[in-house]
């Protein structure tokens, strides 16, 4: 018996992430004049991670058939997405497309970790990618799941503890988890509170004009690092 928590309306796992993330990131910059009349539904059509390497510009879609550049994982490397799809990342709700994707997810994370950037940041990005997961999961282990992201990001004793200012949003997640009402928005507003971090979106920026990026997206010519990642090893 399939017992998977199913949303209405939504025809696959990944539209569901998409649109959850989408929300997500809707409301955490609906006071942003610059992104007020951006309309997430009017973005690109969501990444499938099972999708080819299909692409408008055939010399962009076969770089992802050369050798990957310096210091770039062989593997984060196979499973990044289309071009196409990359390119998507600098639209409004790109932070959001590459976190949907698999191989975007993990390729983010591994540039935070190679650029030293703090447990707090990659800690953060591990919180939101856990909900998604969460948000996926079937209704018998949601339980177990919730638990586990409170426990890990949001208690007073968490190991990777997330700044999150909104105490009484905590303290209404602790009681739904008590209560065992485990809905799909149960962490919505600590999510909104994550994701409009001033540290992950500036690293999200440049991870956007990193080598592996523009390599894979066909803006870079060659493998020769960039001054910025240049000044970011040298930090």
């Amino acid at each position: 018996m399939n017992d998977r928590v199913q949303k209405p309306g939504v025809a696959n796992s990944d539209n569901k992430c998409y649109s959850y993330l989408a929300r997500m990131f809707r409301c955490s910059r609906q006071d942003s004049q610059e992104d007020a009349n951006v309309g997430i539904a009017d973005t690109p059509q969501t990444m499938d991670a099972s999708a080819g390497i299909e692409d408008d510009n055939p010399q962009a879609a076969a770089l992802l058939d050369r050798t990957p550049p310096p210091n770039v994982n062989p593997e984060i490397w196979r499973n990044l997405p289309s071009p196409r799809s990359m390119r998507n990342w600098k639209t409004a709700d790109g932070m959001l497309r590459c976190l949907e994707h698999p191989g975007g997810s993990a390729a983010f994370r591994d540039f935070l970790e190679k650029n030293h950037y703090s447990n707090a940041v990659i800690a953060v990005l591990g919180f939101v990618l856990r909900v998604q997961n969460y948000r996926g999961a079937f209704a018998s282990t949601r339980q177990a799941s919730a638990n586990e992201i409170f426990n890990t990001y949001l208690s007073s004793t968490a190991q990777d503890q997330i700044e999150i200012n909104d105490l009484t949003a905590i303290r209404n997640a602790r009681t739904a988890i008590n209560a065992q009402d485990f809905r799909d928005d149960l962490f919505d507003t600590l999510v909104r509170e994550a994701i409009s971090s001033g540290d992950l979106q500036n690293a999200f920026r440049l991870f956007l004009n990193s080598d592996l990026v523009d390599y894979a997206t066909g803006r870079g010519q060659s493998c020769v690092p960039s001054e910025r990642t240049r000044m970011l090893a040298s930090e």
